[in-house]
């Protein structure tokens, strides 16, 4: 499978106008060569794929690797580089001190690309979308689990920690991200970090969370309604899930991220709530929590494929009362769009004290 990815590479280093193109960012060098490393190198020429390891991991990369396996020593990448005039690199995930480093070695023109192995990794494999529906299903059950715990007094942080357990007890890897569990007034905030906020009648419960499984994430919210709901917040729930639905109904190959994001935008403006709209409309998942492109007014260039993984997950948010939040993540399909977490329901839920 990773040769065919690396095949991918050596395709577009023509369209991209180079004759060789690095790569160094961990979970790229994951994604072309099955192997997890923290630092290392692959030299991919029109022609051939090398790995540059140290020590730690020549060994295994020798063993596993999809490319032949070399030992890092000085010189190494300016030989293998030795007869490309332009090498290109992503503008994104290379640090300074890496482009230094690579411009004080190699004698071709280093030659910054945008999003180059993001772009390539969007598109998703028929495996990669199993393996990110595995990572759904454990989602499903983070939910039922959360809602098992939502009793009086019970604190944002314990539930969130609490999750986690269940979900590694259960062969989840890790957290797709910090999980937000917001009780309340603190729902208003769409980055929020759980805390020792206490559960309480009458409070919304935001819930967004992922966990990654074989390497892959998930991302989903919903919100409920902890006893009898406010009516303000009751009425932005419903614009939300209106715009979201809307949203996911105009996903479809060669639509733009921008005029997708409109589409929720239009919803929640004409009900009077535009300033209340704080992100975008969502963004690409698969091997990362969030990966290109990005669902934005400004992405007017960035348009959808067959085969992308998208979050759509608008929101209204409401300044010392609370906020809502729905997110499904959504295939492009050839004829339109799969919605991937369609299994767990996003209706009005009141959950009774």
């Amino acid at each position: 499978m990773s040769q065919k990815r690396i095949k991918k590479v050596q395709k577009a280093i023509s369209e991209w106008g180079v004759d060789a193109f690095i790569v160094t960012d961990p979970v790229d060098l994951f994604y072309l060569t099955d192997v997890q490393m923290s630092l290392g190198t692959i030299v991919i020429t029109k022609q051939k794929a090398t790995l540059v390891v140290d020590n730690r991991y020549l060994e295994k990369c020798q063993q596993e690797a999809s490319c032949p396996a070399v030992q890092l020593k000085p010189g190494v990448v300016a030989s293998l580089l030795s007869k490309s005039k332009r090498i290109g690199f992503s503008q994104e995930s290379t640090s300074y001190s890496q482009f230094s480093s690579l411009a004080a070695e190699v004698e071709g023109e280093l030659v910054p690309l945008e999003y180059p192995m993001q772009k390539i990794r969007a598109v998703k494999e028929a495996s990669e979308v199993r393996q990110i529906k595995r990572a759904i299903e454990l989602c499903y059950q983070g939910f039922e689990f959360v809602k098992s715990r939502l009793t009086p007094g019970v604190t944002e942080e314990l539930i969130a920690k609490q999750l986690q357990l269940f979900w590694l007890a259960l062969g989840g890897e890790a957290l797709s991200f910090d999980s937000i569990i917001a009780f309340g007034k603190n729902a208003s905030m769409p980055h929020y970090r759980a805390a020792s906020t206490a559960l309480k009648p009458g409070d919304i419960v935001l819930v967004d969370i992922g966990v990654v499984v074989d390497g892959y994430a998930s991302d989903m919210t919903r919100c409920f309604f902890f006893g009898k709901p406010d009516k303000r917040l009751e009425k932005i729930y419903d614009i939300v899930l209106d715009a979201q639905v809307k949203s996911i109904k105009a996903v479809k190959p060669a639509i733009s991220c921008a005029k997708l994001y409109e589409v929720s935008k239009k919803v929640i403006d004409k009900a009077g709530y535009g300033d209340k709209y704080l992100h975008g409309l969502g963004h690409g998942i698969g091997l990362e929590t969030h990966e290109y492109p990005t669902l934005r007014p400004t992405a007017t260039k960035s348009m959808l494929e067959p085969g992308m993984c998208i979050t759509v997950e608008p929101g209204i948010y409401l300044p010392n009362l609370g906020g809502v939040r729905i997110e499904d993540m959504i295939l492009v399909t050839k004829d339109g769009h799969e919605n991937l977490t369609s299994g767990y329901p996003k209706e009005k839920l009141i959950i009774s004290p």
